[in-house]
């Protein structure tokens, strides 16, 4: 890289990105994938990277060649999870690996066709619960083919389904203590579409959320089902509510925490979703919403003894906590200038893990609060624009918020040609921290080299900003969307750091539709 520059595309296609952190139950080690920019290839790694706290050592346990995702530790610590893909070009699909840290080679665990889109370990250690697709039959192959694998004609989906897969354990299998025996379906392909799940702690319960296809109709029908694993017996829940993608089992295994809507889901088909964290007792089907006045954003991770581990998003932060069934919370992390992306907890909730940046920063991993990685050695010797939140009011005095980023050399008695960039949504938000998941649609850092000074406007509908605040562009779109970015970027010009007729907007999904109607109110 070279000095005192702005990071360049290639440069910031390479910023290597942390994620899917996982603790180990004992507290004493964090798996975690690093991903990495091959140039030579045109494409880009996933490494799982293993760190132990008695050690102080970081190292990579498996290779940057081969793809390697989702890392889980085993119940008993000694063994680690992932997903790896199996196959040759366009063929390869994921499977499970086993591998122990002592070891150098991952077994193969599971061989299905369509592959593994996620999976959790069986909580006693002896299987593994997946989600999967079932063999495409013959008919349906011979009908791709000849209508392509865009089906206008023949309109046929193919459900995920929940499978357990069961295994033995032998001294003799590939250096590792396991065995392949019996792969049993749980869900049956016909009714079910499986989306997310959870187990009991003593493996007796599986629940999860399933709708009746993968089409974006179907979403709205979601509906969690319980799955008796001694009896075989399947129970659909009374839950009469829009149901989002994330559901735990309490301790005890007497109580479930997923995300829910407000209301019922027929006022939906009219109103603009809200969402909040719903408690449901298995026992006397009781439910309670301890959180009713919260950002639609908050999302259930674990139910540990000390607490529902939770994380939602507080304007352009991103925080964890541990929430009690009373609504009180116990904050995890910083209130400002923090975003939590990841979070891991061990089961007694003594022990925690996550990756979090900071402004202007990129990912780090931390184990119990203390970073263990160092990511950001990347900007060394490099110029780095400065992102900052502004706040300004929308012409009917509705607060707004937006990331501004400015030059390193920024002048306030400056006036630069200002582009504002719009995100799509609009239930999503811009924040000032460096990330390939939150800055990959336009090369900012080249449009401060090149100086300009870029807004993003976090416009209402944003996510983050409370349930009120996602439903203010009710009967609004358009004008109320222009209005709250127009008067964003008056506020600049009266400030005088913007000049007035060298003003650009681009905008992505929405934020592109939204950018065609300020060119065509402006002009």
């Amino acid at each position: 890289m070279n000095e005192n520059t702005y990071l360049s595309i290639e440069e910031i296609i390479s910023l290597p990105s942390l994620s899917a952190t996982n603790i180990s139950e004992d507290g004493k080690r964090i798996a975690f994938v690093k991903k990495t920019a091959n140039w030579k290839n045109n494409t880009y790694n996933n490494q799982i990277w293993i760190y132990e706290k008695e050690k102080e050592q970081c190292y990579p346990l498996t290779t940057n060649y081969i793809d390697s995702t989702h890392p889980k530790w085993s119940p008993d610590c000694r063994n680690i999870a992932y997903l790896s893909p199996v196959g040759i070009g366009e063929n390869q699909k994921n499977q499970i690996f086993v591998r122990s840290i002592d070891r150098d080679v991952g077994v193969q665990i599971t061989d299905e066709e369509e592959g593994i889109s996620h999976f959790k370990w069986d909580p006693k250690g002896e299987g593994f619960y997946y989600v999967s697709q079932l063999k495409e039959s013959d008919a349906i192959k011979k009908r791709k083919k000849f209508y392509g694998d865009y089906q206008l004609v023949d309109r046929e989906y193919r459900n995920n389904c929940l499978f357990y897969i069961e295994l033995e354990n032998t001294r003799q299998y590939d250096k590792i203590g396991f065995k392949k025996t019996i792969v049993s379906q749980l869900t049956d392909a016909e009714e079910f579409h499986i989306h997310e799940f959870d187990i009991s702690n003593n493996g007796e319960k599986v629940v999860f959320i399933a709708t009746p296809s993968p089409n974006m109709e179907d979403l709205m029908k979601a509906d969690l089902y319980i799955h008796d694993m001694i009896s075989g017996e399947l129970k659909k829940l009374n839950i009469d509510k829009w149901l989002g993608e994330s559901v735990c089992f309490s301790p005890e295994g007497n109580r479930l925490c997923y995300i829910a809507s407000i209301k019922e889901r027929d006022y939906y088909e009219t109103h603009i979703q809200d969402g909040t964290i719903e408690i449901y007792d298995l026992q006397n089907q009781k439910i309670i919403q301890p959180l009713t006045d919260f950002d639609s954003t908050v999302t259930p991770l674990r139910w540990t003894s000390k607490g529902i581990l939770i994380r939602w998003q507080n304007k352009t932060n991103y925080l964890i906590g541990l929430l009690s069934l009373d609504g009180n919370i116990e904050i995890l992390s910083e209130l400002e200038d923090t975003f939590v992306m990841d979070a891991s907890i061990t089961r007694d909730g003594k022990h925690i893990s996550y990756n979090k940046a900071k402004t202007n920063e990129t990912f780090e991993i931390y184990f119990d609060d203390r970073k263990i990685t160092n990511e950001n050695s990347f900007f060394k010797g490099k110029k780095k624009s400065n992102r900052s939140v502004i706040s300004w009011h929308s012409s009917d005095g509705l607060e707004i918020e937006g990331i501004l980023s400015t030059p390193v050399e920024f002048d306030e008695n400056k006036k630069y040609p200002l582009l504002v960039v719009v995100h799509g949504g609009p239930a999503w938000a811009s924040y000032p921290i460096f990330s390939d998941c939150f800055n990959e649609k336009y090369p900012i850092e080249q449009f401060i080299e090149k100086g300009f000074i870029v807004l993003e406007p976090n416009y209402r509908g944003s996510s983050g900003y409370g349930n009120e605040f996602l439903k203010a562009n009710y009967k609004k779109l358009g004008i109320a969307y222009y209005d709250d970015i127009i008067s964003g970027v008056d506020k600049l010009v009266d400030m005088g750091i913007a000049d007035n007729d060298r003003i650009g907007v681009m905008g992505w999904s929405n934020g592109g539709n939204i950018s065609v109607f300020l060119f065509y109110i402006q002009y």
